[in-house]
C-alpha cells in the first residue's frame, strides 16, 4: 500500500498521528499494519472519536444541542509544551492522550445519562459543559498534529451549541491486514 492509499483509506491525520506518536522522532521505530490499524481503531476511533460522539449526542439529546457557557480549560499543559520544545512529539501526544483517556473516565464516572434521569438539569449542564471544554482543549493541543481533526472538534463545540459533523471522525476499519 502506498502513502496515497493509506491517506485515502484512513486520512492524513491518522497517518500523521501514527508516525508522530508511535515512531519517536529521536530513535528508531517499528511499523506494522497491525500496529497502525490497532492505533487507528483503539486510540483514534474508540478513545477520541467516541468521546466526541458521546458528548455531542448527549448534549443534543438532553439539552437540545445547547452547551451554554463553556468553562475555561484547567489542565496543566506544561509537560505537553516541554515535549514540543524538545521535539518529542510522541511524548506531547502521550500528554494529549492522557487527557482523552481522562475525559472518557470522567464520562464513565459521572454517567450523564443517569444524571439526566434525576432531573438535575444544572448538574447535567455542568457535566456536559465540562466535557465540551475538555474536548476543545484537546482539539487545541491536537492542532499541530491532527489539524483537520482539531478543526472538526472545534467547529462542533466552540459556539456554545453542538454543530454536528457528517459521519464520524474516525470510522472503524475492521478488515485485518
Amino acid at each position: 500500500m502506498s502513502p496515497d492509499d493509506i491517506i485515502e483509506k484512513y486520512g492524513a491525520d491518522a497517518f500523521r498521528y501514527y508516525f508522530l506518536r508511535h515512531i519517536p522522532s529521536y530513535e528508531d521505530g517499528d511499523f506494522s499494519w497491525a500496529a497502525f490499524e490497532a492505533a487507528y481503531n483503539n486510540e483514534l476511533a474508540n478513545e477520541l472519536g467516541n468521546a466526541v460522539n458521546r458528548t455531542a449526542a448527549m448534549i443534543t439529546r438532553y439539552q437540545q444541542g445547547i452547551i451554554g457557557d463553556i468553562p475555561a480549560p484547567q489542565h496543566d499543559i506544561a509537560q505537553y509544551e516541554q515535549a514540543l520544545n524538545d521535539y518529542k512529539f510522541d511524548r506531547a501526544l502521550d500528554e494529549v492522550w492522557e487527557q482523552v483517556r481522562g475525559l472518557n473516565q470522567y464520562i464513565d464516572e459521572e454517567k450523564p445519562w443517569e444524571v439526566a434521569k434525576t432531573g438535575d438539569a444544572d448538574h447535567l449542564r455542568e457535566v456536559l459543559a465540562y466535557q465540551a471544554s475538555a474536548l476543545l482543549e484537546i482539539a487545541d493541543l491536537l492542532a499541530p498534529f491532527l489539524p483537520t481533526t482539531a478543526e472538526k472538534i472545534t467547529a462542533m463545540f466552540n459556539e456554545g451549541i453542538v454543530r454536528p459533523i457528517e459521519g464520524t471522525l474516525f470510522p472503524k476499519h475492521d478488515e485485518p491486514r
